[in-house]
């Protein structure tokens, strides 16, 4: 009790996804580091390789973890199952927030353009999954000049949710159907919903042949 404690949460499944929650959440990084500024959401939604850093203010209080129904289709019916519990030890209270060196870092503007194009389509019934209509291995092999900033956008015209991940690189989240970010944000897994349309940016100063798929390990492999 009246510890402070950084936790980190892997969402390691090969389809599952998590809607966590738990008394005062307090985000403060994701899958590249420390974000630009504290997030303090009512639940953390984690798709197949996505991560989560928070801070934890431990009480007196049992402090509970829980998953709220969730899949890639979105929200479920259903009740919260717990997946830890934490037992301080002592009377001490909560202590105060650690002072991060959050920088406030404003996004890329999006241009409104794209470099590269990819469209998730399929359905859940028919069992059979593409990007921009091909199958690997028949699939379009994309480039972009070392050193250059690349704009990607990602559609999801599917009816199933997509983590979209890129090896080798991260990237700057420009927009979610138009819409900048608050502040900016980095990552190598997002979830891209349905429906949705995404534009992210990377600088591409790291040579070599890269594989760019959705993180549900039976959609890649159907």
């Amino acid at each position: 009790a009246g510890s402070r404690v950084r936790m980190r949460v892997i969402d390691v499944a090969n389809a599952g996804y998590v809607d966590l929650r738990w008394p005062g959440i307090r985000r403060i990084g994701s899958d590249q580091g420390l974000l630009p500024a504290l997030d303090q959401p009512e639940g953390v939604i984690l798709a197949p390789g996505d991560r989560v850093d928070a801070e934890l203010l431990v009480g007196a209080e049992t402090l509970e973890l829980e998953n709220h129904p969730y899949s890639l289709f979105g929200r479920v019916g259903g009740d919260p199952a717990v997946l830890m519990s934490i037992e301080p030890v002592g009377e001490g209270s909560a202590p105060a927030p650690a002072d991060w060196p959050f920088v406030e870092a404003a996004p890329t503007p999006d241009p409104g353009y794209a470099d590269i194009v990819y469209t998730f389509m399929g359905e859940p019934d028919e069992g059979a999954w593409s990007i921009n209509g091909e199958f690997f291995p028949d699939i379009t092999i994309e480039s972009v000049a070392l050193g250059n900033d690349a704009i990607i956008e990602v559609r999801n015209i599917s009816g199933s949710h997509h983590p979209f991940h890129l090896h080798g690189y991260a990237f700057e989240v420009l927009s979610r159907d138009g819409v900048a970010p608050a502040v900016a944000e980095w990552e190598d897994t997002i979830d891209v919903r349905i429906a949705e349309r995404v534009r992210l940016r990377i600088l591409a100063t790291n040579p070599g042949d890269w594989m760019a798929h959705c993180h549900i390990l039976p959609h890649a492999e159907m």
